[in-house]
């Protein structure tokens, strides 16, 4: 994925897998790189943990994020 503006609003680009216990995650960054991929716990800890991360590598802009929502809140965590 390569983004041809010069000042992209999107800084970092999630997917997720979700499962039952971990879920999966990859971030990429503009261009296409992957800064970070693993598991998280399917726990608030976990999520606190993944949120925490993607706020340190978004460099201040929005982060935008696909993910699998067959059950479960995390639409609800993400948007908060």
């Amino acid at each position: 994925m390569k983004n041809n503006t010069e000042s992209p609003q999107v800084g970092l680009y999630v997917g997720m897998d979700w499962a039952g216990e971990s879920h999966y995650f990859v971030a990429r960054d503009p261009d296409g790189q992957t800064l970070d991929e693993g598991y998280i716990v399917n726990r608030a800890d976990g999520f606190e943990e993944l949120f925490e991360k993607l706020d340190s590598m978004r460099e201040g802009k929005d982060v935008a994020v696909i993910f699998e929502a067959t059950r479960g809140a995390i639409h609800f965590a993400l948007i908060g």
